[in-house]
Parts: C-alpha cells; structure tokens; sequence
C-alpha cells in the first residue's frame, strides 16, 4: 500500500466515525435541542477531527499506518460503545456517554500521538532501538 492509500483509508474510516457519531446522537435526540447538542456533537467528534488532521500532516509510511491501525480502533471502540450504550442497552443515563465517553477517545488519541512522536523519531534515527 502507497501513502496515499493509506492515508485515504484513515480518513474513510475517521469520516465514518463521525458521521456515525452525529447520527446516532441526531437519532437519539429526536431532532430537538439541537443547540444544547452542539457542544456535545463538537465533543463527540473532536477525536476524529485530530485524527484527520494529524493523518494531514505526517509523511512517513510508519506513522500512517500507526495512524490507520489507531483510528480503526478508536472509531470501532466508539461505535460499538455508542451502540451498546444507545441501542443494546438503552437506558435514561445512556446520555451521559455522550458526555464522557469522548474524554476516554481523547485520552486514546492522546497516547497515540505519544506513539506517533516514537514512530518519528525512531524512523529520524534520533533513538536508537536494538543497538547496545
């Protein structure tokens, strides 16, 4: 796979995210309080948003596909909790995973910017790795 696939992939993935996540809090609401949603919509897709502009930014082969195999996950994480949360298991504090559950992705997000950082600067020879 050539960079631009890859990072093609990332961006399908984290584009399915968060049209997901939009729809299924749109669904949920019934359509109503949109503007009391707002800030909850931009909090559920503020993860998929760095993603995407990380995927951006970055150039390496490694750190795309760090980034690929870390948004498949954080996008099948959120859709499986958002559906468990939502359809699964409905209950009246399903809402309160729209609410916390985007903190948890942030977190994820943030370790894999850490990972990110590793990916470069092993891939820019500044760390060594496996050499006594």
């Amino acid at each position: 796979m050539n960079l631009r696939t890859i990072r093609l992939s990332t961006w399908i993935i984290l584009a399915f995210g968060t049209v997901f996540t939009v729809a299924l809090e749109l669904h949920e609401s019934g359509g109503e309080e949109l503007l009391f949603l707002a800030p909850l919509q931009i909090l559920a897709v503020l993860p998929y948003l760095i993603l995407f502009i990380v995927t951006s930014l970055v150039h390496s082969r490694g750190a795309h596909l760090t980034l690929l195999i870390a948004s498949l996950a954080v996008v099948l994480f959120g859709v499986v909790s958002y559906i468990d949360a939502f359809l699964v298991h409905p209950d009246p504090q399903s809402g309160l995973v729209l609410l916390f559950f985007p903190y948890y992705q942030l977190c994820a997000v943030a370790v894999i910017l850490g990972a990110l950082v590793g990916v470069h600067l092993i891939s820019t020879h500044k760390i060594a790795v496996g050499k006594a």
